[in-house]
């Protein structure tokens, strides 16, 4: 339930300047906790993704710079 005075009770049409408002009672809450595990598993394969990606990356450049230091030599 939720009550809303005023200072002024001068609401038109609302007995003593009060607004009262109800809901219906609920008998429980749930989270949806199958849309938050969803996106955490998406996550994770994102980052994990990311860190293959660019480590592969970084080990193709290093390669190359390798060879290209030996053909200097």
């Amino acid at each position: 339930m939720l009550e809303i005075g005023t200072e002024d009770p001068g609401l038109i049409a609302e007995p003593d300047g009060y607004i009262n408002v109800m809901w219906p009672k609920a008998e429980a809450l749930q989270m949806p906790e199958g849309q938050g595990r969803m996106r955490q598993i998406i996550g994770w394969i994102a980052i994990v993704g990311f860190v293959v990606l660019f480590g592969g990356l970084a080990i193709l450049d290093r390669n190359d710079v390798s060879r290209a230091r030996a053909k200097k030599l």
